[in-house]
């Protein structure tokens, strides 16, 4: 019982959300008999009777929550790794970009760039 522990946005309603797990061993004055044998693990919905709808619908929802849940984790993984590569993107090739800002800025650049057009248009014509 100890591993379960998932804690989450509770305002997100298909995140899992662990809120509380109360655990009383039998001689215990808050131990109390289960209301039926357990053969397995379930969810207490907090409802005694279930429709074998309500029960389909019940289990798909946490099987989608289970979903969702692991594609956020690997979103968030996705989006790690991103921004790393773009910081080792920046430190390799962030001087040049700064460079070739600037040399565009460069009014120089632009007169020598219009100059050289003239001068090959010249000699065609």
């Amino acid at each position: 019982m100890k591993k379960i522990d998932r804690k989450t946005r509770t305002e997100d309603f298909l995140s899992i959300n662990v809120a509380e797990i109360k655990c009383f061993r039998e001689g215990h004055e808050n131990y109390r008999s289960a209301w039926r044998e357990y053969k397995g693990f379930e969810i207490d919905y907090g409802v005694e009777k279930l429709s074998p709808f309500e029960q389909a619908t019940l289990e798909d929802h946490e099987f989608g929550k289970l979903y969702f849940v692991g594609f956020e984790d690997e979103m968030k993984g996705f989006r790690e790794d991103t921004n790393r590569n773009f910081e080792e993107m920046a430190k390799k090739y962030g001087d040049i970009s700064k460079e070739l800002n600037e040399f565009r800025k460069t009014k120089g650049f632009l007169k020598c760039f219009y100059f050289r057009v003239q001068k090959k248009r010249s000699k065609i014509t």
